[in-house]
């Protein structure tokens, strides 16, 4: 007899469990977690892998319900003969599946891939041609769609523990009827993307120059080799390659060790004895911030020195020393910052991956929210224009802030999807017609948010603002928007009261802003940036957290992977945003 999955697996979780775990070294914080996520991981297909036939069928019968009624939405719409045409031969090709009993696993997903596909091509074509009552019925119709999605992947999910109120969501038994792609039928192989591909996506999607260097370098590389684990001794080897090329007196690197957290990007701190100038010798406690062979956020380590530079002294920021723009010191693009006190959450607390539910102490939230605020005012209101921002392209008067931002997310999810989402495409067309003007062009953190910052728990002081990666030129109505995501916040102890960031009340926190900064806030562009985030959430989230591991191009997999569980829930508010909104 052949040995089943479920069997497989169940051994694996004893052996991590009763020996893998027990022999990690305490201190190695970054092992003790990633084996602890194998362990959920596993216990999750355990549970998971006797129900995927059934709701592989259950999602092409939805996805077949969905496709006829827009397919009939379209008839006399001008501008949709060809989405339709597709559209119909794969709902037929989709009902025989369906229909014979002994379809195969991989001829299930083949037919919901290729759903997917002619109804989010479909939803485009009808939003370019279609009249304004014929595209509310399209979002009704698709947003209904979504809503029973998302229920149905929320609780395959749920025993990843990401839901507040798992109660809430029904079994998924109770969800999915009683019962892939084949082989060579993708037409692009975006493991191995062709240059001609990737030009395409280049031309579809313009967008700043740096993003569009770093974007095409990450797809340029995809084909190449997995990320090798490196080793303390090469970091440190090329730390000092780094900084012989830099300083002329002697130095001494010593205490180099792995810093935990940080799932986009590889960090080792270190403490550096040296000449510093103006300073004389000195002991320096310092970071290195290094890209793995891909990221779930590829980004440009010039654009991250250059605004943590340009904040030194305006905003609580890690000093920077040194840069690594291309890699050639180090195995990838690299830089060096020094190292600053304080944590992310409370010591005594506890949070999710990437800083998802962390909860201050009661006594703590004012005074952390209050300085939170004059930070996010302080960058909003900074005068950047004599900084050396020699990477940032400043976007023309009018939307070309917002659209540079679409077309940067709507090509990484291009790039980085593995299955096409109609609810992504419904998004991507509603914040293309909505694209609201800046009326003033400021520095945008672009992840700012708990989890984000250091502070320290005696004085509730913010130390320092962290991962300025995703920095850009732009409308400061994204970050606002973006701190009030609900993935950062929580509810308060009074049951109802929404705290933003952990941190204090939404009116409040806008309140606090517009007092700090002076600048007002335009309620209908923070609607358009809500939307927007939640678009780029799940970009990252299901698309690119999903494409890395798929490569074995990160240092942190299996957090990757376990992340993806997350975009059903953050799908789902983008659903909801939506249907709020149209």
């Amino acid at each position: 007899m052949d040995l089943k999955p479920a069997l497989q697996i169940q051994t694996t979780i004893k052996a991590m469990v009763d020996v893998v775990l027990p022999a990690i070294d305490p201190n190695n914080k970054i092992a003790q977690e990633q084996a602890r996520l194998v362990v959920g991981m596993l216990n999750l297909l355990a549970e998971r892998q006797p129900l995927t036939y059934r709701y592989d069928r259950d999602e092409l019968s939805r996805f077949l319900s969905l496709a006829h009624t827009l397919h009939s939405q379209a008839e006399d719409v001008a501008g949709t003969e060809e989405a339709r045409h597709a559209l119909a031969a794969s709902i037929d090709a989709g009902a025989d599946v369906l229909d014979r009993a002994r379809a195969e696993p991989s001829e299930l997903e083949s037919a919901n891939f290729d759903l997917r596909e002619r109804i989010g091509a479909l939803i485009t074509a009808m939003y370019a041609a279609a009249d304004e009552a014929k595209l509310r019925h399209v979002s009704a119709t698709a947003l209904g769609h979504a809503r029973e999605q998302s229920l149905r992947e929320r609780s395959w999910l749920i025993g990843q523990g990401w839901e507040q109120d798992p109660e809430a969501i029904p079994a998924i038994e109770a969800l999915i009827g009683a019962g892939a792609r084949k082989a060579g039928t993708r037409a692009i192989d975006k493991s191995r993307p062709s240059r001609r591909w990737i030009e395409n996506l280049r031309r579809r999607f313009p967008c700043e120059r740096e993003i569009d260097r770093v974007l095409t370098r990450k797809l340029e590389r995809r084909a190449g080799p997995e990320y090798s684990p490196v080793g303390l001794e090469t970091l440190c080897q090329g730390i000092e390659a780094l900084l012989r090329s830099q300083l002329e007196d002697p130095f001494e690197i010593l205490d180099p060790r792995w810093q935990t957290g940080g799932a986009s990007k590889v960090q080792v701190e270190f403490t550096l004895r040296w000449t510093q100038p103006g300073a004389g010798r000195a002991t320096t406690p310092m970071v290195l911030r290094m890209e793995p062979s891909e990221s779930i956020v590829e980004t440009s380590r010039r654009r991250e020195f250059q605004l943590l530079k340009a904040f030194q002294g305006v905003v609580p920021a890690p000093p920077v020393f040194w840069l690594d723009a291309e890699g050639r010191f180090l195995p990838y693009p690299a830089m060096i910052s020094g190292f600053v006190r304080g944590g992310t959450k409370p010591s005594t607390g506890s949070s999710g991956p990437s800083g998802v539910g962390i909860r201050f102490d009661p006594v703590a939230r004012p005074i952390l929210g209050r300085r939170f605020v004059q930070h996010l005012a302080a960058i909003h209101v900074f005068d950047w224009h004599g900084a050396d921002l020699s990477a940032f392209d400043v976007p023309q008067p009018g939307t070309q802030a917002p659209e540079w931002q679409l077309n940067w997310w709507e090509r990484v999810w291009e790039e980085d999807c593995n299955e096409d989402v109609p609810l992504m495409r419904l998004a991507a067309s509603w914040l293309r017609a909505h694209l609201p003007p800046a009326d003033r062009i400021t520095v945008v953190h672009g992840d700012y948010r708990t989890g984000n910052f250091l502070y320290t728990e005696d004085d509730h002081r913010i130390t320092a603002i962290l991962d300025w990666e995703l920095g850009h030129l732009g409308d400061r109505h994204e970050d606002l928007a973006w701190t009030l995501k609900p993935s950062w916040g929580h509810l308060a102890e009074d049951g109802p009261t929404f705290l933003a960031n952990g941190l204090m009340p939404e009116n409040q926190f806008l309140d606090s802003y517009q007092a700090a900064s002076g600048l007002s806030v335009d309620r209908r562009k923070l609607d358009f940036y809500r939307v927007f985030n939640a678009y780029k959430n799940v970009v990252i989230v299901l698309a690119s957290s999903y494409r890395v591991p798929r490569g074995g191009k990160g240092h942190q997999d299996v957090m990757l992977a376990w992340l993806v569980g997350l975009g059903t829930i953050m799908l789902d508010d983008l659903r909801g945003l939506l249907q709020d909104l149209t």
